[in-house]
């Protein structure tokens, strides 16, 4: 039957009701692990998974005892509504601890990722945590061997050691980033900022 979900009286029954809108597929790229945060890039898709790429020792995250989260890019198979592990995302870019949950510019020239407070050394608080940062990267052409890769690793200015920022989204133009935060003056545990992309990669 229709029904008006904007009514006051619309109980749990109702919305369990509603006819099936989408077929949910479980993909085989999935691990009993996390696997989240994904994005188109080109023909292809970025997620975050907590696997562990090496075939050494697995560095475990105690907070819940799975491996760190690394990006990896599949193939989109739309035939079979399924995608192809395909490795890494970028070797530069995934370090030993969490990185997970980016973004492209419109060019597909710069990233925005989410990563531990984590540069070559792991910084915590006063406290002992150690918070989220967001960093850029830009895709440049390596001129020994020809192949494009991801440099310039840089955290964005509005990042702290005090506190998170991640969940990186940007506008369809790439001139509004969007982020997560539960920064000093936030209403909730966390909020939704957005931020004018001022330096864009041509």
């Amino acid at each position: 039957r229709s029904m008006n979900l904007n009514q006051k009286d619309v109980s749990v029954e109702d919305v369990l009701n509603i006819s099936p809108q989408f077929v949910l597929h479980n993909l085989s790229v999935n691990t009993e692990n996390s696997d989240f945060g994904p994005m188109y890039y080109k023909e292809n898709l970025v997620y975050s998974s907590a696997i562990n790429p090496s075939n050494f020792h697995t560095r475990v995250y105690h907070w819940n005892e799975q491996p760190f989260l690394n990006m990896f890019v599949g193939k989109l198979n739309t035939i079979e509504s399924d995608i192809k592990k395909l490795g890494e995302f970028s070797k530069s870019i995934n370090t030993r601890y969490h990185e997970a949950t980016l973004t492209f510019s419109p060019d597909y020239k710069r990233v925005y990722f989410t990563r531990n407070n984590f540069n070559g050394e792991l910084k915590r608080d006063d406290k002992g945590t150690n918070h989220l940062k967001l960093y850029s990267a830009d895709l440049i052409k390596n001129e020994k061997n020809g192949k494009e890769e991801w440099t310039n690793i840089q955290e964005l200015p509005f990042n702290s050691d005090n506190y998170s920022v991640g969940h990186p989204a940007l506008s369809k133009d790439g001139k509004l980033l969007y982020f997560v935060s539960d920064m000093p003056g936030s209403i909730g545990a966390t909020d939704i900022f957005v931020v004018d992309v001022i330096q864009q990669q041509s």
